[in-house]
């Protein structure tokens, strides 16, 4: 038999009730350990409040006990999925110099690859997978191996969605892949607006200009320098729409 929880009514702790958004009409709470549909009134006494504030308070002391201890990967496990990226970048000297630079790359591979629209922070993420000189540390061993494997041209694609007046140059990243097929569901998953339209980039790149290979999440994802990209070396691929003009 299933226990029901009962939480005590309270109103929203101050620092939760700050972090309320109104979106579409909808109410959320979103803050770094709390990232939720919010239908409640922050200044009446409700379950919901008291249920928002327990997590709050569980995190900031489990956040604090981990920081204690150094325990970073257990930290990203706290924090809601899109700050753990902006986290990573913000500690990013502390967990080098208390994990060493093998366990800096773990941290850094462990949130890129669990961040969903990694390409809003592709500079901070530049920065991360240069932090240290060594990006190829982000590869597990199977990862290496494979890599040790591919050619040394590599015929890689990248796909997106966008809206008629977005810059196509505003979301070349990093994040690569050797799969058409993947690329082409990441510009066509739902969830974008009814008037943004699908592009798939493409290029051949040096397979010694990778800084990194993950095959986890059953992908083949490739990482580069975006800020390296040859535009004119770019080709486009469009689902729907014609080529529009490449702006710089």
């Amino acid at each position: 038999m299933d226990t029901i929880v009962r939480f005590a009514k309270e109103i929203l702790c101050e620092e939760l009730k700050n972090s309320i958004v109104i979106v579409e009409d909808r109410a959320y709470v979103k803050h770094i350990f709390v990232n939720t549909f919010y239908n409640s009134n922050p200044k009446v006494m409700s379950s919901e409040n008291g249920r928002l504030n327990q997590l709050f308070r569980y995190k900031v002391k489990e956040y604090q006990d981990c920081m204690n201890q150094g325990e970073y990967a257990d930290i990203l496990m706290l924090i809601e999925r899109p700050w753990r990226l902006n986290w990573v970048y913000e500690f990013r000297e502390l967990i080098k110099n208390n994990l060493g630079i093998e366990g800096y790359y773990e941290i850094v591979a462990e949130a890129y690859n669990d961040t969903e629209n990694a390409w809003q922070y592709k500079n901070e993420v530049i920065e991360l997978f240069y932090f240290g000189n060594q990006p190829h540390l982000m590869m597990g061993n199977d990862e290496k191996a494979d890599f040790l494997e591919l050619p040394d041209e590599l015929k890689v694609y990248r796909g997106v969605c966008l809206n008629e007046m977005d810059s196509e140059c505003d979301f070349l990243g990093s994040s690569w892949s050797l799969d058409f097929d993947k690329a082409k569901w990441f510009a066509t998953r739902s969830g974008f607006e009814k008037s943004a339209y699908p592009l798939v980039f493409s290029m051949t790149i040096n397979k010694g200009d990778v800084l990194s290979y993950f095959t986890r999440r059953d992908e083949s994802e490739i990482l580069i320098d975006y800020t390296k990209i040859d535009l004119e070396k770019v080709e486009f691929i469009y689902p729907k729409k014609k080529k529009p003009v490449l702006r710089k």
